[in-house]
């Protein structure tokens, strides 16, 4: 298992992350970041001089495009497939032109609401069967491997509530055989979520501070929410629930996790920017306890703390988050 650092594609950042002691970086594209190709790819090749894995990021939006290059809109996919496609060009350029490690992983992006009510037409198999067939054909043009991340079923894009129909649950990656880029705090979110969501005719209804919003859920999703909203009169406490239906998914699923980003998340259905990134004890998740029992075990390729900083210059979360890894790498190894 290798502990990397996370860094915007910014040169002072990058400096920063080599006192961190990690064996490698993942660098998040921001907007704006990719208007100067051979800048970037000169920045990320600079990085791999120092260090010896480098992951790339995809943003979930550039500018005034949300990243979903299966959408029903031609214009958004078009564009999202560009996009990426020239994101596996420039993660490819640094593999070819250094000694280092490299992989690329990216998000299906989200759907819009429409009066509270997903608005995509696409049935959830045929969704993950064009997920799959996007993905191979983005796996075919690149030199290094490809990771999808998992989101969360509620999110905000471009400043206004949108919806994920496939992706937040393990299972579906299970199911196409994707490898999977997993972000605990998403997948704790998404946990939450689908432990607030009340049966609505042929969808689940969800109370957000945006108003009630409507997502679908998978059987299997229902009865894991179920499970956790039942937690508090078995005398066990949510976080608790949250953090061992993880652990068991890690277990289940660990041959698919190509990376793994951690931090914690306040309860929360992804509609405010502070649900994801806390980086304190009291969250959805004992953060300890899924390295303990999960992560460090298991041997996860790849694990990147992912924390909110007052100051990226001076990444003090992150900072105390390698530590406690390697604290408990220490302890488990005795």
């Amino acid at each position: 298992m290798k502990i990397l650092a996370k860094s915007a594609l910014r040169a002072d950042q990058i400096a920063v992350r080599k006192s961190l002691a990690v064996d490698g970086i993942e660098i998040i594209l921001l907007s704006e970041d990719m208007d100067n190709y051979s800048q970037a790819l000169d920045k990320l090749r600079r990085a791999a001089d120092d260090f010896s894995v480098v992951g790339l990021e995809a943003p979930c939006e550039d500018k005034d495009l949300v990243i979903n290059p299966i959408s029903d809109d031609i214009f958004q996919s078009r564009k999202s497939r560009d996009y990426l496609f020239r994101c596996v060009d420039l993660i490819n350029g640094v593999k070819q032109g250094t000694d280092c490690e490299a992989y690329f992983q990216y998000q299906y992006s989200f759907d819009s609401f429409d009066q509270g009510k997903p608005r995509h037409g696409a049935a959830r198999k045929i969704l993950l069967e064009r997920i799959v067939e996007f993905h191979h054909e983005l796996q075919h043009r690149s030199d290094v491997p490809l990771q999808i991340e998992n989101g969360t079923p509620i999110g905000i894009r471009k400043n206004q509530p949108m919806y994920l129909p496939v992706t937040a649950g393990m299972e579906e990656f299970g199911e196409m055989r994707i490898p999977l880029a997993l972000d605990i705090a998403h997948l704790a979110i998404s946990l939450y979520t689908w432990s607030k969501a009340v049966k609505d005719g042929e969808l689940y209804r969800v109370a957000t501070p945006l108003g009630s919003l409507s997502i679908e859920m998978s059987d299997a999703q229902s009865s894991a929410g179920a499970y956790i909203g039942e937690s508090f009169f078995r005398g066990t406490f949510t976080r608790d629930t949250i953090t061992a239906i993880i652990n068991r998914f890690i277990h289940i699923y660990h041959d698919l996790i190509g990376s793994l980003q951690f931090s914690n998340a306040k309860p929360g259905v992804g509609t405010d920017v502070h649900d994801e990134g806390y980086a304190g004890m009291n969250g959805l998740l004992d953060v300890e306890r899924v390295f303990r029992e999960a992560i460090i075990p298991l041997n996860i390729p790849y694990v990147i703390p992912e924390y909110e900083e007052d100051d990226y210059l001076h990444p003090t979360h992150q900072r105390d988050a390698i530590e406690m890894v390697r604290r408990l790498q220490g302890t488990l190894s005795c």
